[in-house]
């Protein structure tokens, strides 16, 4: 990871004399077009290579499934992106949660800080201090310390381990879909809140979409679904309708509309066995009537 800029580099005035049109060394022909051309063309070389290396991880989807790890007084809930220790809830922000998420599923290898930096930072040039500073924000999190940490182990000359016992993993059951353009994402049992923040569940990029635009509510049960409007600017729209904070039950493939972004939501699908299981069930039901009745 490189930890200087060239593109501020390319433009900064270098004192290297350069070539005349006539031929003649001289630093009398400067100009600032000349000063920037080498490292401009290095600028470039390096940002094709950097998107073109090869990856020992998939750029930004490192950390797929969803769980819920238990370790200590702690309880992390990538589903919610919650770190809940006890009753109360400690604050992360959105990259200190994906490293805790990244750091509990590799447990206990250790994942090197050029992994580590492809996955919190996809294609991107960031200070080699940017880490650090999400790792410390962690370790603040779970009152860890650097010197003799209980959770959050570095490896020196490496990278960083998760170095703790963990209890128990839930895995978290994924319940519908919502498709917006080629992107799909997974929703939840409980709230999932849509909108650029980023740590929203589903986090839309559009410009007409506001930071917290909607809530998105799979109910306990009987796994209806329901919508909600977050009084957002350019409102939220049920197959053209516009809905209000009143929740509004949706159906399996409804268009929602969120601004100008629009969205297909995907209930999950029951399997094969599972229908025949529940087939089965209604069969004995029907045969136990009918027996009672005879």
């Amino acid at each position: 990871m490189l930890a200087l800029n060239w593109k501020f580099m390319a433009f900064r005035k270098l004192d290297v004399p350069c070539i005349a049109k006539s031929g003649r060394r001289d630093g009398s022909h400067r100009t600032p077009e000349r000063y920037c051309y080498f490292v401009g063309k290095l600028w470039m070389s390096v940002e094709m290579w950097y998107r073109r290396r090869p990856k020992f991880f998939d750029e930004g989807s490192m950390s797929k499934s969803e769980a819920i790890f238990r370790f200590g007084e702690f309880t992390y809930d990538s589903g919610s992106r919650l770190l809940v220790l006890g009753e109360t809830r400690r604050h992360l922000s959105p990259k200190a949660q994906q490293l805790l998420h990244l750091l509990l599923e590799a447990r206990p290898r250790a994942l090197s800080r050029q992994d580590l930096y492809d996955a919190l930072w996809p294609s991107t040039f960031v200070c080699e201090t940017n880490l650090a500073s999400i790792v410390n924000e962690v370790r603040r999190a779970l009152g860890d310390d650097a010197r003799a940490s209980q959770y959050i182990r570095t490896v020196h000359g490496f990278g960083y381990a998760f170095g703790g016992e963990v209890g128990s993993v839930v895995p978290v059951a994924v319940h519908a879909t919502l498709m917006c353009g080629e992107t799909s994402y997974p929703l939840y049992k409980g709230e999932n809140s849509v909108g650029r923040a980023p740590d929203s569940r589903v986090v839309l990029s559009d410009g007409t979409v506001s930071r917290r635009h909607a809530a998105i509510t799979i109910h306990d049960g009987d796994n209806t679904v329901s919508i909600r409007d977050l009084e957002s600017k350019n409102g939220t729209y049920v197959d053209g309708e516009k809905i209000g904070r009143k929740p509004v039950l949706v159906t399996d493939r409804i268009q929602i509309g969120f601004g100008a972004a629009i969205a297909v939501l995907k209930f999950r699908k029951i399997s094969t066995t599972k229908s025949l299981m529940l087939n089965m069930t209604e069969l004995k039901r029907q045969v136990a009537e009918r027996m009672d009745g005879a």
